[in-house]
């Protein structure tokens, strides 16, 4: 397999090849993988850190390699659970907010932990039990998917007994980074 390669990415659309990501977020691949060796050798064949260094950055070209390798090894499934980890990464609030506040600070964090990147989460109310959750960002739609699912269930409502978040197609001609998701409850 060969090293990463800024040119290789499929699922990114449109964004400054030299954007840099925190190596904090390398260690979700070490939270989904069955086997730490495995991660291992999936970090360095992708030339990510195994060992996090405080203040570290790693190319973004780098991570949306990995992640499209473990979409193709590993199913969508994979990079949807590596998504769902993403809420491990000890920079949420812990105080009850909800879901709207969540979503403002996942953009306040992907703006924190993506540099010279380009993108957005924001959120649109659509009826007092429907949020609908926008994401311009190059990761693949089964990561961003896994991210607000993750969201969803940690921050729903307190009168909700399920919550369900469901892909939606595209309201207008976007770029194809562009992901809709609609959480109900």
């Amino acid at each position: 397999m060969p090293k990463s390669n800024p040119q290789a990415i499929s699922t990114a659309g449109s964004y400054d090849l030299n954007a840099e990501l925190s190596s904090e977020c390398v260690q979700l691949v070490q939270a989904v993988m069955p086997v730490s060796q495995q991660a291992g050798v999936l970090l360095r064949r992708h030339n990510l850190p195994e060992k996090v260094l405080p203040g570290q950055w790693v190319p973004l070209s780098a991570w949306l390699n990995l992640l499209e390798e473990l979409s193709g090894s590993g199913g969508e499934q994979t990079v949807y659970s590596v998504g769902l980890r993403v809420l491990e990464q000890k920079c949420w609030p812990t105080s009850a907010i909800s879901l709207a506040e969540a979503v403002k600070q996942l953009n306040r964090t992907y703006g924190e932990r993506v540099r010279g990147g380009y993108g957005y989460y924001r959120t649109e109310s659509q009826s007092p039990h429907r949020l609908l959750v926008e994401c311009l960002t190059p990761f693949p739609a089964a990561f961003d998917l896994g991210v607000i699912t993750g969201l969803a269930r940690r921050y729903k409502p307190a009168e909700a007994l399920r919550v369900r978040v469901e892909t939606q197609a595209s309201l207008v001609v976007s770029p194809t980074a562009v992901k809709r998701l609609l959480v109900s409850w």
